[in-house]
């Protein structure tokens, strides 16, 4: 059990770092394959967004060191559509449209290939990825689907060759290729280029290149090496890839704790039965030290055992990840798995060291066993007093309250007191477990003596026998239960906020957005405004920008409208300010930004977008954004100025009250023209995609608690096992004394059901707790209202409770088959 226990945490730990590794290696191969030697675009702005004039073509090319330039159309916001119309390529990846260019890529790798058919030479042609033909069952000749952000928001074009980058594609993402003329009509700009495609003469390196272009550029415009390019861009994935990594480091983190505990409990049984022995041994001569070795040794061998064995399955555990992956459409097959061997060594080292510290202190009380105890017949060392310990929990709680008290959250960063209360409350709990098993298996025991009588009772007695075995027996279980309990809380609490938020704050009828938040074409809010029976319009449009105010710069995302449109569809709730100030060159921000930022109604603030710097007015503070992930609101006026792009992110419908539903409905669906990436959705239908993220998380928290489960099965198995051995002579007396068989296996299931519910009732009350600080913690962020969800955690209490009676299945039955005459007779 011990073994599996570390096999366990070795397995997440080098699983993760495996995984890691291959996503770097992916994305950084694929993103140097699609930058050239020196990249060209404006400045300050990300891959696929501002405009480079095309008069800067020849400038460039006449730079010495320059063997080609080619200028580049990217755009991110267009989807392939299979043959039955659904989105090809991974779920929440738009594809990205390029023009076909030749030119070779950063280190001599090669650039767009065609791999069959021919490049794209009329605007009626098209060229894709062959991972995006296959999937969508295209062949050459074919007619393909493409829903763009541009002016037209479906086209069909003749499918006639397969292309990909030199270095592989973008994992889940598709491609798509036209000539220039046709890819710049679908391009948010319509002219220019996105970026300039330069590749160096033989010899000349990116970086002096880029040093000479760097002289020629105008203001406002950059030059980057292609590894300088393909790194920012690939930090991007990587941070949106990070919640996986980081969930797995959690899981590894909770099996390796677990474990911790589940392997100092085994050793401290063993010390027990074992106790005559290592007496004996140190009668005859052995050392402190060498008892100690001799303990230590054998966790070492635990250790290294379960650390080998969790190496292999951590390789076996990256590969399905990658398989589940490749399922969502984000196909990292043309990547092998990388094997990094420094993360082997320290996730075997995590694995050792966690084995040896927990079987110190069991290590240290065996070699503390006096020589003369071997000459008792009770050698078992005495329980010491839980006084001391319950100080030391109630001290590392009081810690965290003090932490979290108004005059140090005023000095430190919030989330980061946060982390380190939530850690503290769990190590005081965990300190404390032992203590409170007192009270909760007496009152379990009590409750149970009204159903199974004294076998309930002498259940709970055997339970109370070692506190302290029984806490660190039920403490897996204990921390797997508390952080869901957190979480679930704080999800639940996220859930019914937005609900809350959409309710309290929209008034339209319906809400036409894409799938994942995409942009899509202007086109379709033209269409909806002529749809009869459609009272009010207003669209959403979004850009990343730079806000600058009291000296302080901070990354945003800016959101555009039209004011009066947008207040008929939405409750802004102004607390100062008025909404008859907010136009021109002006932004309302919500409660929170403005008072992080120091902002007050009329101060002017500087944003930068799009690489120029832009100033604007606070009209008002709104109590909060009802836009996720948007503080700031402008003009759709300013936003126009500072040439934000005309792709809609959100548009908002009201009905005429006397107009037909129904009718006005089927108008709406019909204005989308076929566009199956954009939908139009009721407001409870919007409310239920807003919370699919919040869900998505909830489900990686009950893996979590399954993994808690599982390793406090192993552990009540593992003590009730060793606890059945122990008490052997004393099953062999009940037996004697007329207790049946099936008494003695409810005895032994009630020991563990009390086990269970020590840990799960200590841990649900901890994860409350946590899950109320971490919504209070964001409820100016919007997770304003507090929900615990009493019917989710009722089903985990429930869930543990039947895991301890199984887990009792294989001990309880060894008990009730113990012959009474020989277990008496037992030395």
């Amino acid at each position: 059990m011990s073994v599996f226990a570390v096999l366990l945490g070795v397995c997440f730990a080098f699983g993760s770092l495996i995984f890691i590794s291959t996503l770097d290696r992916a994305f950084s191969a694929v993103q140097s394959g699609t930058v050239s030697d020196v990249v060209v675009r404006q400045a300050g702005v990300r891959s696929g967004q501002g405009e480079v004039p095309e008069p800067l073509v020849p400038r460039v090319a006449a730079v010495p060191g320059v063997a080609q330039v080619d200028g580049q159309v990217l755009e991110n916001g267009v989807y392939l559509l299979g043959k039955d119309g659904q989105p090809l390529g991974a779920a929440n990846v738009p594809g990205s449209l390029t023009n076909f260019h030749n030119g070779r890529a950063t280190g001599g790798l090669p650039g767009l290939v065609v791999l069959e058919g021919r490049a794209p030479t009329r605007a009626g042609e098209v060229a894709i990825d062959p991972k995006a033909a296959a999937e969508g069952g295209y062949r050459i000749g074919d007619q393909v689907t493409i829903v763009t952000s541009g002016e037209t928001p479906v086209i069909t074009k003749t499918l006639v060759g397969l292309v990909t980058y030199g270095a592989g594609g973008s994992p889940g993402a598709t491609l798509v290729t036209m000539d220039t003329a046709a890819a710049r009509q679908l391009s948010a700009n319509g002219e220019g280029y996105q970026q300039l495609w330069v590749v160096a003469a033989p010899g000349i390196s990116p970086a002096t290149l880029r040093d000479r272009i760097s002289a020629v550029l105008p203001a406002g415009t950059e030059a980057l090496t292609g590894a300088q390019a393909a790194d920012l861009d690939a930090s991007t994935i990587n941070k949106a890839l990070r919640f996986v990594t980081a969930a797995l480091w959690v899981f590894a983190a909770t099996s390796l704790l677990a474990g911790g505990f589940l392997i100092a409990n085994t050793f401290a049984m063993l010390v027990n039965q074992r106790a005559r022995e290592l007496a004996l041994l140190r009668a005859i001569g052995a050392s402190k030290a060498q008892v100690r070795r001799m303990m230590l040794l054998e966790a070492l061998v635990v250790g290294v055992v379960g650390a080998a064995a969790g190496l292999v399955c951590g390789y076996l555990l990256a590969r399905l990840i990658r398989g589940l992956f490749r399922r969502f459409g984000y196909d990292l097959s043309a990547t092998p798995l990388v094997v990094p061997w420094t993360g082997a060594v320290i996730a075997t080292a995590l694995g050792v060291a966690v084995t040896l510290f927990a079987a110190y202190l069991p290590a240290r009380r065996a070699s503390a066993m006096s020589p003369a105890a071997a000459l008792r017949d009770d050698p078992t060392p005495v329980e010491r007093s839980l006084w001391l310990r319950a100080g030391a929990g109630i001290g590392v709680l009081a810690l965290a309250a003090l932490i979290l008290a108004p005059p140090v959250r005023e000095r430190f960063s919030t989330n980061l007191l946060l982390a380190a209360a939530i850690v503290l409350v769990l190590i005081g709990v965990t300190v404390l477990t032992p203590v409170l098993a007192r009270p909760v298996i007496r009152t379990g025991s009590w409750l149970g003596g009204h159903v199974w009588g004294q076998v309930a009772r002498l259940a709970g007695t055997n339970a109370l026998r070692n506190p302290r075995r029984t806490g660190a027996t039920a403490t897996a279980l204990m921390m797997g239960t508390a952080l869901v309990a957190m979480m679930g809380v704080f999800a639940g609490s996220a859930r019914t906020s937005v609900d809350d938020l959409i309710a309290d704050t929209f008034r339209s009828d319906y809400i036409v957005s894409a799938a994942y938040g995409a942009p899509f074409s202007p086109k379709i809010a033209d269409n909806i405004q002529k749809v009869p029976g459609v009272q009010w319009v207003a669209r959403v449009r979004q850009g990343g920008a730079y806000l600058t105010a009291g000296g302080q710069q901070s990354a945003i995302t800016l959101a555009a409208t039209e004011p009066t449109p947008f207040l008929h569809l939405l409750d802004l709730h102004f607390e100062s300010g008025t909404p008859a100030d907010w136009h021109g060159a002006t932004v309302v921000v919500s409660h929170r930004f403005a008072q992080t930022h120091r902002l007050r109604v009329g101060q002017s603030v500087a944003i930068d977008f799009l690489g120029k710097p832009y100033s604007v007015r606070v009209a008002g503070i709104m109590t909060q954004s009802p836009l996720a992930v948007v503080d700031v609101i402008t003009t759709m006026e300013q936003f126009n100025a500072m040439g934000g792009g005309g792709e809609e992110r959100l548009v908002f419908v009201s009905r005429d009250p006397s107009a037909n539903a129904a009718s006005v409905r089927a108008g709406l669906i019909a204005a989308l023209g076929g566009n199956t990436v954009v939908s139009v959705q009721s407001q409870a239908q919007f409310a239920a995609q807003q919370r699919e993220p919040i869900d998505q998380v909830l489900r990686v928290i009950y893996a979590l608690l399954g993994l808690a489960i599982v390793i406090a099965f192993l552990g009540i198995v593992n003590t009730l096992v060793l606890a059945v051995a122990e008490r052997r002579r004393e099953i062999g007396l009940l037996r004697a004394v007329a207790m049946t068989r099936g008494q003695v296996r409810r005895m032994v299931r009630l020991e563990a059901l009390a086990i269970c519910l020590l840990g799960s009732v200590v841990g649900l009350g901890t994860g409350i707790l946590l899950g109320w600080l971490l919504q209070r913690s964001q409820a100016d962020r919007g997770v304003n209202v507090l929900d615990i969800p009493w019917l989710q955690l009722a089903a985990a209490l429930l869930i543990a409770v039947v895991a301890g009676v199984v887990a009792a299945w294989w001990p309880a039955r060894r008990a009730a088959a113990l012959p009474p005459l020989a277990a008496i007779a037992t030395e």
